[in-house]
């Protein structure tokens, strides 16, 4: 274990490399970074212009200017926010808690229902209650999820107003973008589900356990599912990272104040440090969501052998 996760290791480094090269790139390509500090129509001495360069590392080479904002980075100092006058890191700190709490609710309601939905399909192959799930999963993963919140919004919120339209406050806040959220993501794991049992299904050792007199319920459950997991459990990984990262378009339909509005915010503004904030700190967390993932088949698997 101690050799992969060591690779592993040397991986994420690589990998973070290049994500920061490139974001760093990227935000001097689009002009002088001076430019994001001045209030439309002023204008600087060319003291001040020359000063604040400095105080940017402007007048270093581009690959020193990298290091140096790399280091900082590490520390979790990415700046001060050009729209939030502060920093960074304490704007995306204090927008976390409302991704968290909407991404941990969908999470769980996408788990739960995409693999039920998954395995009810794959058991009852080929008739109404498959025909209907793989209706459901189709239409999830096709619509738009700016189109499934809107329609959402219109019919539960302002055609029969049971709900709150936006923003967050009490339980009920968080039927819709929960539903929204929840019916994209299940869908494809649902989907997945179905086909990895099917395949499982159709094996020799299921067909010698139900010969045996195994029970449908334990055929299904004990031998059948835990094989099957290794697909779901890799969509699965990917879909935490991305729930925890903010969910750009529902958070922006609903008004939602996490992550994924901040960084639609940020963008808008041209808030340079918050956007390079935020793609390192996501990219960090898709690679962990992939270790866990990685790790976690050999414990469903035990075919599977990292442990050496």
């Amino acid at each position: 274990m101690a050799r992969f996760l060591f690779f592993r290791l040397i991986y994420i480094i690589i990998v973070m490399m290049g994500v920061t090269f490139i974001v760093f790139g990227l935000s001097r390509m689009s002009g002088d970074p001076r430019l994001l500090y001045m209030t439309p129509g002023s204008r600087w001495s060319q003291e001040a212009w020359d000063a604040r360069g400095k105080d940017l590392g402007l007048d270093k080479p581009f690959m020193v200017q990298y290091l140096l904002w790399a280091g900082r980075a590490a520390q979790g100092n990415f700046g001060d926010s050009v729209w939030h006058k502060r920093n960074s890191l304490d704007v995306i700190i204090e927008r976390a808690p409302a991704t968290l709490k909407l991404s941990s609710v969908s999470y769980i309601m996408a788990i739960f229902l995409g693999l039920s939905l998954g395995i009810l399909s794959a058991v009852n192959r080929g008739n109404f209650f498959d025909l209907f799930i793989r209706g459901f999963a189709l239409i999830g993963q096709a619509a738009p999820p700016f189109w499934i919140a809107i329609l959402l919004i219109y019919f539960f919120a302002v055609h029969l107003d049971w709900v709150p339209t936006s923003r967050t406050g009490g339980w009920s806040n968080y039927i819709l973008p929960v539903a929204t959220l929840a019916w994209l993501a299940s869908a494809g794991i649902a989907r997945i589900t179905r086909s990895a049992l099917l395949e499982v299904l159709d094996s020799e050792y299921v067909k010698l356990a139900r010969a045996k007199g195994v029970t449908n319920v334990k055929v299904i459950l004990k031998h059948a599912f835990r094989n099957a997991l290794i697909a779901p459990l890799t969509v699965a990984a990917v879909l935490f990272a991305s729930f925890i990262t903010g969910t750009v378009v529902v958070e922006t339909v609903f008004a939602w104040p996490g992550l994924g509005r901040l960084l639609v915010e940020a963008t808008r503004h041209n808030d340079f440090p918050l956007v390079t904030g935020l793609a390192v700190i996501f990219s960090g967390i898709f690679l962990l969501s992939s270790l866990m993932a990685d790790i976690l088949y050999a414990v469903i698997d035990p075919r599977i052998r990292i442990f050496k």
